[in-house]
């Protein structure tokens, strides 16, 4: 959502396409509300994606240090 100069409501932008966000329906609302909360799942399902791939190439290197010099099978 954003505003346009000179106008006072929030606009949705969506494809392209922007609309006044006065007088749309409660449903259109709520639906609103449901894509702003998963955006922001979605935001923070990236950040613990990004601090377990960090942790799992440092464990792994980790590994790698602790088995130099142990023989394989």
């Amino acid at each position: 959502m954003g505003h346009v100069l000179g106008r006072d409501d929030p606009i949705i932008t969506l494809d392209g396409a922007s609309y006044s966000s006065v007088g749309l329906p409660q449903t259109t609302h709520d639906l609103l509300k449901s894509v702003a909360f998963v955006r922001e799942r979605l935001r923070h399902l990236q950040g613990d994606l990004a601090v377990s791939q960090t942790a799992h190439v440092a464990c792994a290197r980790a590994l790698k240090e602790e088995l130099i010099g142990i023989p394989g099978v």
